[in-house]
């Protein structure tokens, strides 16, 4: 058993041993302790920084649905367009004939106006369009001459409805727009054949495009009528049924236009509830003993829905250069009122800022028969003229146009040439000579 005394010989040795490794793992363990708390601290740090950041994000987020909202909230504006015109003329003649209105007497009113054009687009697609104009010779009282509204299609078709310009002629678009004239006023010998410049109804507009060009349709129906107080036969007049179509073809620098239109023409005269125009009375336009004061008043027309109609084609050829525009038309009215044709053609050429222009225009009643049995009705409707005019555009700023035009009319073959001054034929006036300065401006 001597043997036995020997085992006990490494536990005497170990537990020396155990004793002094303890202390060592009890440091251990504490230092893990503390890592593991500063590692704690550390994730605990960790994730308030991610609530921070989750924070500003949230407050990024914010802010940026409230700089969107603003954005939205200021785009209706941005949908908003205003363009507007202006032309301010000088004008002297002559005599008093009355060509274009204007008489021996400087005029500075007759082609002076102002006008605003606004549209509010609510989509790509649909948008409201009215147009001001305030005219000299009205005082400048504003007036609506657009107010509709237009969708359109993508198959290339568009509907108006509202107030719209009388689509009659090349330039109707820019009947007021000075600035889009190569002229210092349109052709009154064409553009004076229908006393209308716009209907309240609709329209339809279609685009069909050609491989070599642009083939538009546009037909057009409504009513419109003519106040008193831009009557010169001191009656209102009312045209209903107002039905037309005109095609205009769109080939390169080439454009070809015709255009047909009819209605019913009413005169309501306020002074005896009857449809009768009178000549005017007013001081002046019957000068002589012939075309006395006992000529006036009396009845030249009647007018109780007679049918009219007016039918016109145009050509027009701008290269940029060369420009070439003419139109013809005809306008018939059933009973005494005049059955007039007319015509014009200009010719110009641009050189640099200059485009200097001629322009030859003819006027003519074809219906002088039937009013043979009435010399007050003849004097008064009977019209015949031919006029001359050279003038030149210098667009000297941008958006700015200045324009000189001098007129020559005559040929007034007896009548007074539907002119707004004395009788030609009792003035023995055979001519009139018209000089005018126009400046014309789009903004």
């Amino acid at each position: 058993m001597e043997w036995k005394k020997y085992i006990w010989l490494p536990l005497c040795l170990a537990v020396p041993l155990l004793a002094q490794a303890n202390p060592t793992l009890e440091a251990k363990i504490k230092l893990l302790e503390q890592q593991l708390k500063a590692l704690k601290a550390e994730v605990m740090k960790t994730q308030a920084q991610q609530k921070k950041v989750v924070a500003e994000v949230k407050e990024a987020k914010q802010q940026t649905e409230r700089v969107v909202a603003q954005a939205d909230e200021a785009s209706p504006m941005d949908n908003f367009n205003v363009n507007g015109f202006f032309s301010g003329s000088v004008a002297k003649a002559s005599n008093d004939v009355g060509y274009a209105g204007v008489k021996e007497k400087v005029d500075t009113e007759q082609r002076s106006l102002v006008g605003l054009q606004m549209q509010y687009n609510f989509t790509d697609a649909t948008s409201i369009t009215t147009q001001i104009v305030a005219r000299a010779y009205q005082n400048w009282k504003p007036r609506f001459e657009w107010a509709f509204l237009k969708h359109g299609f993508d198959n290339g078709l568009s509907l108006r409805a509202g107030k719209l310009r009388m689509p009659l002629y090349m330039y109707s678009d820019y009947l007021e727009v000075g600035y889009a004239q190569p002229w210092a006023r349109p052709p009154g010998e064409v553009y004076d054949a229908v006393p209308l410049s716009s209907y309240t109804g609709g329209d339809f507009i279609y685009d069909l495009d050609l491989d070599w060009g642009t083939l538009t349709f546009q037909g057009f129906a409504g009513e419109t009528r003519v106040d008193e107080e831009d009557s010169s036969f001191g009656a209102d007049f009312t045209f209903d049924n107002l039905l037309g179509m005109n095609v205009n073809l769109n080939w390169d620098e080439m454009n070809f236009r015709a255009v047909y239109a009819q209605t019913n023409v009413t005169a309501n005269n306020p002074a005896d509830g009857t449809h009768n125009i009178y000549a005017p009375a007013y001081v002046g336009y019957w000068p002589s003993a012939t075309y006395g004061a006992a000529k006036a008043n009396q009845i030249i027309a009647t007018m109780d829905g007679s049918q009219g109609w007016f039918g016109g084609i145009g050509f027009s050829y701008d290269d940029g250069e060369y420009l070439v525009i003419s139109e013809l038309v005809r306008v018939q009215v059933a009973g005494m009122y005049p059955d007039n044709d007319g015509g014009y053609l200009t010719l110009g050429y641009r050189i640099n800022e200059f485009t200097p222009y001629v322009n030859a225009a003819f006027m003519r009643t074809n219906d002088n028969g039937n009013r043979a049995s009435s010399p007050v009705s003849s004097a008064y409707f009977d019209g015949r003229r031919t006029s001359y005019s050279v003038g030149t555009r210098w667009d000297f700023m941008d958006n700015l146009a200045l324009k000189a035009d001098i007129t020559y009319s005559g040929w007034f073959g007896g009548t007074n040439g539907q002119l707004s001054g004395l009788i030609a034929s009792e003035t023995g006036a055979t001519h009139t000579m018209v000089y005018s300065l126009v400046l014309d401006a789009a903004f």
